[in-house]
């Protein structure tokens, strides 16, 4: 595979692993500490934090491409590392750049996530492009246990 779409290929893979971390916190599947930063921010998404795990996530990935598919796990570690960037500025004003990208559909757009935060939680979990939400959302669609974890988790 040439760099480039080794290079795409990991946004993609970034924006579905954020996104399927996402999903698995509003289940509960977390510790309880990220849980509950995910309920604030669901609560007052304004209040959004910075969480180190997915940087340094991302930073072992960087590490492993050291050893084999750099052009692959490079990218994927600092698309990981960053990946909480496209989200906060769904939720506060951007630079001119990140609008840009936004508009570009290369980071999420505001209206894209908008919709995450509409009451129910239970769809748009990508939080640097949007790109994999069209089958994360088919799964919580067809999933009753899913949206009955959901559902939980938002009760409490």
């Amino acid at each position: 595979m040439s760099e480039l779409l080794q290079i795409i290929a990991a946004y993609i893979v970034a924006d579905a692993a954020a996104a399927i971390f996402h999903l698995a916190t509003d289940c509960g599947l977390n510790t309880a500490r990220v849980v509950a930063q995910f309920q604030s921010h669901h609560k007052s998404p304004g209040l959004m934090t910075f969480d180190l795990e997915p940087a340094m996530a991302g930073i072992v990935i960087l590490l492993l491409s050291h050893v084999a598919c750099p052009w692959f796990l490079a990218p994927l570690g600092v698309f990981i590392s960053f990946g909480q960037m496209p989200h906060y500025f769904t939720h506060h004003p951007a630079p001119r750049i990140v609008r840009t990208l936004q508009r570009l559909r290369i980071f999420l757009p505001p209206e894209s996530h908008a919709s995450h935060h509409n009451g129910t939680f239970d769809r748009d979990y990508c939080v640097i492009s949007g790109w994999n939400n069209w089958w994360i959302n088919a799964i919580v669609s067809r999933s009753s246990a899913i949206k009955s974890m959901i559902r939980k988790q938002n009760s409490q």
